[in-house]
């Protein structure tokens, strides 16, 4: 459906540089661009010129050893790179974003940048990779220069990431709490392509984000192609999977003064984006002061050198039918795989719990020796996780994000607002589904030193788009997360930390689709459930423990994240 606002075309070239011949490469970079420019300079209304994207380090190459081995291809902005491209921008009527390996002239700094030039073949930006890839350690400093949001006759107002900026949320969403609708990505991917972290950064926040990603081999490593258009709720508009091309499509902005952010609540509900969930979730700022701090900034054992350890069962029951009976659960729980007490179950969400359900729940966990993570409902959508264990109630949680529309609205729980609990093998944090569609909340239990997450609680079936959210939450947070609607359930786990003793998530044998859960029920009913879990394991040096991805935080940079919308630096 169409809005109020305007259209305009945006590009993502995609492209196989070749190391060491910057001439050759910025050469058939040029006709790339300019063909991209032919496909979105004729605007479609009033408005805004065509954007082009171009990737990242793209005249040059990426893979550079030292310092001294990419010095000869590095230059200044201004510089001969910018010229090059600011003459096909003023030919074209076009903006361009364009990534290069760039010298500070006055200090003889190396950075991994970016610049935006605008239509008029002017200079309008300039950013420096703020998070960097492990290769770019080897001769670039970190980015000095913020996370600005430029507005200027280009769609926008226009942030920029550079490939590895994505893999974190605040990046993104300091630029869009500071107005930017749309997001240029330069970016030498190694993974699948286009990804779960460019797909959230995009639907997290409402905006577009072009993809511009390098395909080929280059020094052993293999880069993902998979250049996009991403919309504003994490859908691929745009796509060239493999090979040198062009991604166009056509985008929708609002009026450049109206407000952006996924906290406005003035922004209309049918538009797409945080306002297609705005009427189940709110952001809490005010709750999210944690995210400055930076405990894994020294080796884990000086803040989390305590935790209990150890090998554990991790599972999730999905089911329809009326609830489990205590009976039931027991003997569920009795045929997990494990031993008692090093077993976790998340169950379906009961949405009018009882007294009487909540003391079956506590008896079945102290009977079971399993512990249960489940979200009782206390009518007109209110309800909250309580965490059971072998030795009783562990804790409980009720989300401070959800909407007023959808229950709780802005009632935070006394205490700790993201509370964690230990328990022998694990530190665990407790969820709500909904609160997965804001990153803040998995990335508060992940500082916490949260091994797991349990989330249990309704997902409404027209957020089920953003259910890919889950297993980027799980991946970019180092942790485990267990989750149950009712009516999935499910383990998500980083794929590639096999040696961390973690496997692929599978169903134990009882729980095939359709089968009734074993044991008695005082209705003589049956559910129809499905059981799905895993081994898992804490000891130091482990995933969950190491956090590795965490400790990649720069929260200097995120100050945003808890103040008043639009706290940063917005540049016109």
């Amino acid at each position: 459906m169409r809005g109020a606002g305007f259209l305009v075309r945006v590009a993502a070239v995609q492209f196989e540089p070749t190391l060491f011949r910057k001439a050759e490469n910025t050469a058939a970079l040029l006709r790339l661009a300019a063909e991209a420019a032919e496909r979105v300079s004729t605007p479609l209304q009033p408005g805004p010129a065509g954007l082009v994207v171009l990737p990242e380090m793209a005249t040059t190459g990426y893979t550079y050893q030292t310092r001294e081995e990419i010095a000869p291809f590095v230059e200044p902005v201004p510089g001969p790179t910018t010229r090059v491209f600011a003459r096909l921008a003023r030919d074209k009527r076009v903006a361009l974003v364009v990534g290069f390996p760039e010298v500070d002239s006055e200090t003889n700094l190396y950075y991994n940048s970016a610049v935006l030039i605008g239509p008029d073949g002017e200079l309008a930006g300039v950013y420096r990779k703020t998070h960097s890839f492990y290769w770019d350690t080897r001769w670039a400093a970190d980015g000095d220069l913020g996370l600005p949001v430029f507005s200027g006759e280009w769609p926008g107002p226009l942030g920029m990431l550079i490939c590895m900026d994505a893999g974190f949320f605040e990046p993104a969403r300091v630029m869009v709490l500071n107005g930017a609708k749309v997001i240029a990505f330069p970016a030498n991917w190694l993974r699948t392509a286009p990804s779960p972290e460019w797909r959230a950064r995009a639907a997290e926040n409402g905006v577009y984000l072009v993809a511009a990603n390098r395909w080929g081999e280059e020094r052993g490593a293999r880069f993902a192609g998979g250049s996009s258009v991403i919309g504003p709720r994490g859908e691929v508009l745009a796509e060239v999977a493999r090979g040198d091309g062009v991604a166009v499509a056509e985008i929708e902005l609002g009026e450049p003064d109206e407000p952006s952010g996924p906290d406005d609540s003035s922004r209309p509900a049918d538009r797409p984006g945080p306002e297609g969930y705005r009427g189940w979730v709110r952001r809490r700022p005010d709750l999210y002061h944690s995210l400055l701090r930076h405990p894994y900034r020294w080796p884990e054992r000086y803040n989390f050198g305590t935790l209990g350890s150890g090998r554990f069962w991790l599972g999730a029951l999905s089911g329809t039918g009326p609830g489990l009976s205590p009976a039931a659960l027991n003997n569920v729980a009795r045929r997990l795989p494990g031993e008692p007490g090093r077993r976790i179950l998340v169950l379906p969400h009961l949405a009018n719990a009882s007294t009487r359900d909540r003391a079956g729940l506590i008896q079945a966990a102290k009977s079971s020796g399993a512990y249960f993570a489940a979200w009782l409902g206390r009518g007109e959508g209110k309800g909250e996780v309580l965490l059971l264990g072998p030795d009783g109630p562990r804790g409980r949680y009720r989300s401070p994000h959800r909407a007023a529309a959808s229950g709780d609205g802005r009632e935070a729980p006394a205490g700790q607002p993201f509370p964690v609990f230990d328990l022998p093998f694990a530190r665990v944090g407790l969820l709500e589904p909904l609160d997965l569609l804001l990153p803040e909340s998995t990335r508060l239990m992940a500082i916490g030193g949260a091994d797991v997450v349990l989330a249990s609680g309704p997902w409404p079936a027209d957020l089920d788009d953003f259910a890919f959210l889950w297993r980027e939450r799980a991946e970019t947070n180092d942790i485990w997360l267990a989750l149950s609607t009712g009516k999935s359930a499910g383990v998500l786990v980083m794929p590639s930390q096999s040696e961390a003793g973690v496997n692929q998530p599978e169903e134990v044998v009882f729980g095939e689709p359709g089968q009734c859960v074993p044991g008695p029920r005082e209705d003589g009913a049956g559910l129809r459930f499905r059981v799905t879990g895993l081994w898992a394991e804490t000891a130091p040096g482990t995933f969950s423990r190491r956090k590795d991805r965490v400790r990649r935080l720069r929260p200097e940079l995120y100050k945003p994240l808890v103040g008043p919308h639009g706290a940063g630096r917005r540049y016109t």
